[in-house]
């Protein structure tokens, strides 16, 4: 059921990721076979697919094992520290799906990670407010080039704590979710504000 806007509030929405560039110090993954994987990576995000066995991931870059781990894919990779976490908090708007990682040995990381589908939704990106600038793609659909903020009616969100717009792949999460993973320190994420989001 959808709640309104007296309930959240546009400055407590963090678009969640991981760091990237050459000042990130954690594992950066990448899918080992990308013929195991069926259609678009964000299909698993978004939980249009689910795999009938681990997505197998191999560690290319980085120097620390992190609870949440960057990927070339666009997937959300997260610990069993943060799972636990998400569980005992009652944090909603989630789900997993299995995955297996190794080291450049090929060894097991020492942590276990699950991919996780987002089933929390906010409606569609205000374009206007957002100030997103687009253009049509050979199949004539739009594309977003860049954008100065993520805007969404707030009315459409369905209170989940994490939460995907219907036309967008950024994990959203409420402040709540931000809390809880500086209270327990848990490491490899970012945390914007949905205002100050560019791309």
């Amino acid at each position: 059921m959808a709640t309104t806007d007296k309930f959240l509030k546009l400055e407590d929405v963090f678009e969640f990721s991981y760091p990237a560039g050459p000042r990130h110090t954690g594992y950066w993954l990448f899918v080992r076979e990308r013929g195991t994987v069926t259609g678009s990576y964000f299909d698993y995000l978004r939980g249009i697919r689910r795999p009938k066995k681990p997505i197998v991931f191999d560690v290319k870059m980085g120097r620390s094992e992190t609870d949440v781990l960057g990927n070339a894919s666009g997937m959300c990779i997260v610990s069993n520290e943060v799972i636990q976490l998400w569980k005992a908090e009652n944090i909603t708007g989630w789900d997993t799906f299995p995955v297996q990682i190794f080291d450049r040995t090929g060894n097991s990381l020492s942590k276990r990670y699950s991919g996780i589908t987002v089933k929390g939704r906010a409606g569609k990106l205000d374009y206007n407010r957002s100030g997103a600038k687009t253009y049509l793609d050979e199949n004539d659909e739009e594309v977003i080039l860049s954008m100065e903020a993520i805007y969404f009616d707030l009315r459409k969100w369905d209170g989940s704590d994490i939460f995907l717009l219907d036309d967008g792949n950024w994990v959203l999460v409420t402040r709540r979710v931000i809390d809880l993973m500086k209270r327990e320190k848990l490491t490899g994420w970012l945390a914007t504000p949905i205002k100050k989001f560019k791309a």
